[in-house]
């Protein structure tokens, strides 16, 4: 239900839809929304196309860095290939924290960094208050607006690869996790910081137990198609094999 919005919380494509066709039948150069507390951010094209959210983070990154000296960023495990691009692009430093804004935070300041974001539209800004800021990020889309022309033609300048994000429900998922990680036979560069993220050389998945929901969530990308779908139908069986049925 919306409650108190006019649409749900969640800034989708399916609550969004009243924006994505009030923006071009208006003419305007771009749409901004929120989530229900104001933390979320985001635009959606001069043609009622909603950026998606590694892209739009991609674009900050990039704008933000080409103003400063500091080439420091933060994000999280579920940043992207393209996210990390944008900032070697720029000859800059990337630091990895847990899912959630309070870890992206704490290492921003620890490491002086510039920016942080995670990739749902969440923003924290070095000059700015030090927990995701909805109206300061708003306004920076708006910058990039001004200074690059329509951002569906800026969005282009990232390439992105084949991604799939899946949810799972469970029973225990922290005891779930604790039984996929034992149990997943696939080789790579291992992290085990927040929940499984492991690197092979033509992409990664994450499986992570989320914060606020008793699901499991998995994440993937990949350059090669068949090969993400290959890793899918395996960590898929996988996690709803060790899931167990929700409470």
């Amino acid at each position: 239900e919306a409650g108190p919005f006019n649409r749900p919380s969640e800034p989708n494509e399916k609550y969004l839809q009243a924006l994505r066709s009030l923006v071009p039948r208006l003419g305007a150069d771009l749409g901004l929304a929120h989530d229900g507390d104001g933390d979320r951010t985001v635009a959606v094209d001069e043609k009622g196309n909603m950026v998606p959210f590694d892209i739009q983070l991609a674009l900050m990154i990039r704008s933000e860095m080409e103003k400063s000296k500091n080439k420091k960023i933060i994000s999280t495990m579920e940043s992207s290939l393209c996210i990390r691009e944008a900032v070697e692009a720029q000859n800059g430093s990337i630091f990895i924290t847990p899912v959630g804004s309070t870890y992206v935070a704490e290492k921003l300041e620890r490491e002086g960094a510039l920016f942080g974001g995670e990739p749902c539209g969440e923003y924290i800004f070095m000059d700015g208050v030090h927990v995701p800021d909805g109206v300061m990020a708003a306004a920076k889309i708006a910058e990039l607006f001004a200074k690059g022309g329509p951002i569906s033609i800026q969005a282009k300048s990232f390439h992105t690869y084949n991604m799939a994000r899946e949810r799972f429900t469970c029973g225990n998922k922290y005891e779930a996790i604790n039984s996929i990680r034992n149990a997943i036979r696939i080789e790579g560069e291992r992290s085990e910081e927040d929940g499984i993220r492991i690197d092979e050389e033509d992409g990664w998945f994450l499986v992570r137990a989320s914060g606020t929901e008793p699901i499991i969530r998995l994440t993937m990308e990949y350059k090669d198609k068949k090969k993400l779908e290959k890793r899918k139908d395996y960590l898929s069986a996988l996690i709803k094999e060790k899931a167990g049925k929700p409470d």
